[in-house]
């Protein structure tokens, strides 16, 4: 019998983001690679403005919060959709805690260590 690597186990669900106006965003399981190292580094750079510079996370996290929802291809979101859908700093770092969390749980999922069976 043949070994077989199935590469469907790595396939990950979606992430659905409903905003302020219940309009839905939905954030691929599967990012990239480079869209997985920007996050890392824009969350450490909003972590760091938070403790500096209030007033510039904020513009920052409207900015990298458009990014996120950006994602959803099926969807054209502005910077007046974070505006009016994503209003408040509790609700834009909501937003990017949980993505950040959710990308936590995907990258270690356990059971997407063993992609063979026999």
């Amino acid at each position: 019998m043949a070994k077989i690597i199935d590469l469907s186990v790595f396939q990950k669900e979606d992430l659905v983001v409903k905003s302020l106006t219940g309009e839905e965003y939905h954030i691929p399981g599967n990012i990239s690679t480079e869209f997985y190292l920007y996050f890392y580094n824009q969350y450490d750079k909003i972590q760091k403005l938070n403790k500096s510079d209030p007033n510039q996370s904020i513009q920052f996290l409207k900015e990298f919060a458009l990014e996120i929802i950006k994602l959803d291809e099926s969807k054209s979101p502005t910077m007046e959709t974070v505006d009016t859908q994503f209003k408040g700093f509790n609700v834009l770092m909501a937003l990017v805690s949980n993505v950040m969390e959710y990308i936590n749980e995907i990258t270690a999922n356990p059971s997407y260590e063993s992609p063979t069976s026999n």
